[in-house]
């Protein structure tokens, strides 16, 4: 088969929801014509719409490298290390990206969303201000420098491309979520709450628009309702500094000195935490803002997880990759660190959910398969253990820590000769690894104590 049909083969799986399928041809598409420039497109695509970042950086950091990329190339490598906190990198990327296209107006806004993340707000402004002189309808910059001219103080301005943004899209979340957060700001309590409830119903609310509709019925006066927003936004996100201090505040004026001290107690643990890394906190600022004027919140949830698994924060963290699936269940790097962190807390069908899903995402990788294994193994699930290994090995047969795990799987299950001979093909692989010789040692020294 042509390079064009497995091309075209790719299309088509992708139009009918089969993303590992799509992938597997536009690699071989790629395999056969390694400059076919749609196959390839297709995949960074693909791979994105995945959250597989890391695979968009290995397949285009080698085009950087011969020079001859195109100012599209550098955007699509600075997205994606946008999207993997690499802000240096991303910065890079994208003003290559408008040296060679200098109206490449995605790449503006990108580098500008940048600037924001690192509290940037006049290089924000500057750069979105030029984007919409070439195109006034883009309404993510709208929006994004509506943020940003809040963030700047100027209400006037940020009111005015408001107004803009939401002339042209009625219902953009974002334009809707700064609208009232802007009237919050001025004290139109009434009609920040209308703004919040024109938001789509379909999707759950994210911490940051209870926090704003928390302050609008405390400026209201409805301080019940004020106190079940900020409880819900502290329930999504325990880390919300903001959402705990202003609970804790409400509770107190409410007299439960109890409850309002326990909330705040755990305001200055957070709080001290993001004093001691301020260029952290500002990242976890801009993702969490960024939940609650995006409808496809999934690279924001997982953007999160990353910081916060990061810092060790493990339970923030699983709660952050399990929100990144449940509005991308295609998510194959969110779950793969929701199976990393399963398996490091010895939560194995936990883990086991996780790489099942991986395998299903991409049956391509003997890693994965391999993890699956440990996590049915770590289930007692001993059949399953073995399969999966197999299934590793059929891709990558000659991975000598495969072999291994699976001397070690045959020695669990009593099967010593089987386990002997796993060994000894790992050890043909790599003659010189101490720990597969004693592998070996002690297990022919266990056969030789069983047959005399």
């Amino acid at each position: 088969m042509e390079a064009e049909a497995y091309f075209r083969h790719a299309v088509a799986e992708r139009q009918a929801g089969r993303a590992a399928a799509a992938i597997s041809a536009a690699r071989a598409a790629l395999n056969l014509e390694p400059r076919h420039r749609p196959a390839r497109n297709l995949l960074i695509d693909l791979y994105f719409a995945g959250g597989r970042f890391d695979d968009i950086v290995k397949r285009l950091e080698p085009e950087i490298e011969t020079g001859s990329a195109d100012g599209d190339t550098y955007h699509r490598l600075g997205s994606a290390y946008l999207a993997l906190g690499r802000l240096e990198a991303a910065e890079n990327a994208l003003l290559r990206a408008i040296e060679r296209e200098p109206e490449h107006l995605q790449a503006h806004n990108n580098l500008a969303a940048l600037y924001a993340r690192s509290s940037n707000v006049g290089q924000s402004i500057e750069r979105l201000e030029w984007v919409l002189r070439l195109d006034s309808t883009l309404v993510v910059a709208l929006a994004n420098l509506s943020k940003a001219y809040l963030e700047n103080g100027q209400h006037d301005q940020a009111e005015r491309r408001l107004q803009q943004l939401l002339e042209l899209e009625p219902g953009h979340a974002g334009g809707l979520y700064y609208s009232a957060v802007l009237c919050n700001d001025q004290g139109r309590y009434d009609d920040a709450v209308a703004f919040l409830q024109r938001l789509p119903v379909h999707i759950q609310r994210p911490a940051a628009v209870h926090l704003e509709l928390a302050r609008a019925y405390e400026g209201l006066n409805r301080s019940a309702e004020a106190i079940q927003h900020l409880e819900r936004a502290t329930e999504l996100d325990p880390a919300y500094t903001d959402a705990l201090y202003r609970l804790g505040q409400v509770l107190a004026r409410q007299g439960d000195r109890e409850g309002s001290g326990e909330v705040l107690r755990t305001f200055q643990l957070w709080q001290q935490r993001a004093h001691e890394n301020p260029h952290l906190w500002r990242q976890i600022t801009f993702h969490r803002e960024a939940l609650a004027t995006s409808q496809a919140s999934d690279w924001a949830h997982y953007a999160l997880g990353r910081l916060y698994a990061g810092q060790g924060w493990h339970d923030a963290a699983v709660r952050e990759y399990r929100a990144a699936v449940a509005f991308n269940p295609d998510h194959l790097n969110a779950w793969r660190q929701l199976g990393r962190l399963s398996l490091q807390a010895r939560q194995a069908d936990d883990a086991a959910r996780a790489y099942e899903h991986i395998v299903a995402l991409a049956p391509e990788d003997a890693s994965a398969w391999n993890n699956l294994s440990a996590a049915y193994l770590a289930s007692q699930r001993l059949d399953d253990a073995e399969r999966a290994l197999h299934r590793a090995l059929d891709i990558a047969p000659g991975a000598v820590g495969l072999h291994y795990n699976l001397g070690l799987l045959y020695h669990q299950r009593g099967a010593l000769h089987e386990a002997l001979a796993a060994y000894r093909q790992a050890l043909h692989l790599q003659p010189r690894n101490p720990r597969i010789r004693q592998a070996i040692d002690r297990l022919e020294d266990e056969l030789a104590d069983r047959f005399d």
